[in-house]
């Protein structure tokens, strides 16, 4: 079991850090390329609607230059893309894994842990990737499967379909994918015996920790409003609440500034109120509050150091029924994720009947 465990962590660890090499060889691209598309295109624009032939020679020539200038940053873009638009199916596995161990788990009359944080993480990825799968296809690759398009046309194509996506946030969708994948690894390093215990601790103290965010949340608002009321027909940085907010938050984590208030005119009172009003929100957020998430959370520590070696168990008798070997079943359910997809063509006959021992065999072998 433990074997099995350490070797799907290393599979699922590699498949991560090749997913963050090629989403990073994109947005690298992407931000050199970026600016050049919206030269090229402005410099379209006014060829377009220019009648100087002189202007048009030397637009023309620009465009060349910004070609050559993009022409393997674009190469080099599209090549990640295609890396990740295969990886992206290879996501796909993670919570078709899930499925699977649901429906042959109940099977084996076995428990399937529901609901966890990486089964929705899994949703998470799948729903992702396949908009990312469609986003790519319709945008990226878009009229370069044509038989008849190659060399200078396939490049140009390339290029036009950059334009159109130039001013998308395609960033977006690979951080989410990139979260949902470092997610499963916690999870994994949860079966670690040295920093499994750790991993455990720390899940316990996100429940304290979000009690200590309400209580944030609250005070923010508060002073916030105190601000926003006296100060909004004076100083910028309190005309709206929202605004207000933001200055407290910036207060609040040492980013305060008494000087602001001096450019109140006429109204001694009112500057003097604003220093008071900056102490209070500093000794509030900088010394009571700091101090007391630390208390809080060293408390939680403290709590369930001597359970650690417990809360470690836990998780691995939760994962019993999932990681035991099955001699019929065993292939479906242990194959290491994403390379489970190999055995998904056999899956509809596993629904169907139960398989062989050397049929198991021969799908672990593949």
């Amino acid at each position: 079991m433990f074997s099995r465990l350490k070797g799907k962590g290393i599979v699922v660890t590699l498949f991560v850090v090749i997913s963050i090499i090629c989403y990073e060889m994109a947005l690298n691209d992407a931000l050199i390329i970026r600016p050049i598309l919206e030269e090229i295109t402005e410099v379209t624009e006014k060829i377009k609607v220019s009648g100087n032939e002189t202007y048009i020679i030397q637009g023309m020539e620009v465009l060349h230059e910004k070609k050559l200038e993009i022409e393997q940053n674009a190469e080099s873009m599209y090549n990640a893309f295609t890396y990740i638009y295969i990886l992206c199916y290879f996501n796909l596995m993670f919570f078709t894994a899930q499925i699977l161990q649901l429906i042959f788990l109940k099977k084996l009359d076995r428990v399937f842990a529901f609901p966890t944080i990486g089964f929705f993480s899994d949703l998470i990825l799948f729903v992702i990737s396949i908009f990312t799968l469609d986003w790519i296809q319709n945008n990226i690759t878009k009229g370069l499967s044509e038989a008849d398009v190659e060399g200078e046309d396939l490049f140009y194509r390339k290029l036009a379909n950059f334009q159109v996506i130039v001013d998308y946030k395609f960033e977006y969708l690979l951080s989410i994918m990139i979260s949902c994948l470092i997610l499963k690894v916690l999870d994994l390093i949860q079966f670690s015996a040295d920093i499994g215990p750790l991993v455990k601790i720390v899940g316990k103290m996100l429940g304290d920790f979000m009690n200590f965010f309400i209580l944030y949340a609250i005070l923010v608002i508060m002073f916030a409003i105190v601000g926003n009321l006296n100060f909004i027909f004076y100083l910028s940085e309190f005309t709206g609440l929202f605004e207000s907010c933001e200055t407290v938050l910036d207060a609040s984590v040492g980013n305060y500034n008494f000087e602001m208030f001096k450019v109140i005119k006429n109204n001694d009172f009112m500057t003097v109120f604003g220093d008071f009003y900056t102490i209070a929100i500093v000794v509030t957020f900088n010394i009571l509050i700091l101090n007391l998430i630390i208390a809080i959370l060293s408390n939680t520590y403290n709590q369930f150091d001597t359970k650690s070696t417990g809360l470690y168990l836990s998780k691995i008798l939760n994962a019993r029924d999932e990681m035991t070997f099955d001699e019929h079943y065993g292939a479906i359910l242990l194959t290491m994720t994403p390379l489970n997809v190999a055995v998904l063509p056999f899956v509809p006959y596993a629904l169907i009947r139960q398989p062989s021992p050397a049929m198991n065999q021969f799908l672990m072998i593949l």
